[in-house]
């Protein structure tokens, strides 16, 4: 039987065949009176990265477990989260809980199972995706899908998964207009709710300065060029952004960071709203936000600061906006409950997002309050 397992994970990591899957459906869709209480759907996703497919979000109920984020041996994302969810699905039939997944090498291969069956095939592109390792993001697919499976903690798995986002889990790629010129910047990842989401056409960005401060905040619009009379999306926050708008070797890095948003965090952020309402793009009432450190996960330190907004419990949870690499040029931000977030624990905070984010030079001393130029 253990033969026949591995052979099933090596087809299935080179795509030369999805029989088995249809089979598994076709067996589980043939014990209606036998269904498992945990069960696994797929749904799609953003792309990642420009030139991308867009991903697929595989949910153990409502939670969820892991994003496919590229194709990998002739399958699509979408196809390949099919794949998984349907052996997922099979595992759950037979009986496996959240202690039977594991992680395992087969060949060159780093693999999740459960009870040896091989569940998804961790592949490169996806890891260097989310800025990780093959065997980090083995690691954190695991205990998202651990997490998802565990009843008992399914109402704390929202602050504890990191890859899933900033605000909800649902997400767009628009363009990016800049609010002075008019122009196409390039294009930007948002999340949040559907109903926002559904109605964002672009996300205008407004660059002002703040003392010594370059202030950028992001707002998810309804129309898809930036120009006209203009409407906040609701629910919206800005998910990644190109790393051309944190140049990461002129910024004021480490402690002094925090201090500077000590100083001038609630500045900063009255200014941003002020001027927001300035434009009548304020956020909804029952919206919160507050300036923290943005802080780069791979270097280890604070290298700016950013603002957040979401509901108050939270906002009051935020204390710090984690900073990753992405291929293709862009930065991920992920608000966390950490002040000082590593690789492989984020601690993610549901339902906030980034509105703004705030440049503090080197040279940069306690500066003095000026008029954003909006």
């Amino acid at each position: 039987m253990k033969t026949i397992h591995i052979a099933l994970a090596l087809c299935l990591i080179l795509a030369a065949s999805c029989a088995p899957m249809a089979n598994a459906a076709e067996t589980a869709a043939a014990q209606p009176t036998n269904q498992p209480t945990l069960h696994a759907t797929v749904q799609a996703g953003p792309s990642m990265a420009s030139g991308f497919p867009a991903s697929a979000d595989i949910f153990v109920g409502s939670r969820h477990a892991m994003r496919i984020a590229s194709a990998a041996g002739g399958l699509s994302p979408m196809k390949r989260a099919q794949i998984i969810a349907d052996r997922m699905n099979k595992a759950f039939a037979a009986g496996a809980t959240w202690s039977d997944m594991k992680v395992a090498r087969v060949g060159n291969y780093t693999i999740i199972t459960a009870r040896n069956m091989p569940i998804a095939t961790i592949d490169p592109t996806s890891a260097c995706l989310f800025g990780v390792t093959p065997n980090n993001l083995a690691s954190r697919w695991l205990k998202d899908t651990r997490l998802a499976m565990q009843s008992t903690v399914r109402s704390r798995v929202a602050g504890s998964q990191q890859q899933i986002g900033s605000m909800c889990t649902a997400y767009r790629n628009v363009p990016l207009i800049n609010a002075s010129t008019g122009s196409n910047i390039g294009n930007i990842n948002i999340a949040g709710s559907t109903p926002g989401l559904d109605t964002t056409g672009s996300v205008v960005v407004y660059q002002s300065t703040s003392g010594n401060a370059t202030v950028y905040t992001f707002v998810p619009v309804d129309s898809a060029t930036g120009t006209g009379t203009l409407t906040r999306s609701a629910g919206v926050g800005v998910y990644s952004v190109p790393q051309s708008m944190l140049p990461t070797s002129t910024l004021m890095t480490g402690a002094n960071v925090s201090t500077m948003v000590g100083q001038m965090g609630t500045q900063w952020n009255s200014t941003v709203n002020s001027n927001l309402g300035q434009q009548n793009l304020q956020f909804s009432a029952d919206m919160n936000t507050k300036v923290v450190p943005l802080y780069a996960v791979d270097s280890g330190q604070a290298i700016g600061a950013a603002q957040v907004a979401g509901s108050d419990s939270a906002v009051s949870q935020t204390q710090s906006v984690a900073v990753t690499a992405m291929c293709g040029d862009m930065w991920q931000l992920t608000p966390s409950s950490s002040a000082a977030p590593t690789a492989t624990l984020i601690d993610a905070v549901a339902n906030v997002g980034v509105s703004s984010i705030i440049e503090i030079p080197q040279s940069s001393t306690a500066p003095t309050e000026t008029a954003p130029a909006y």
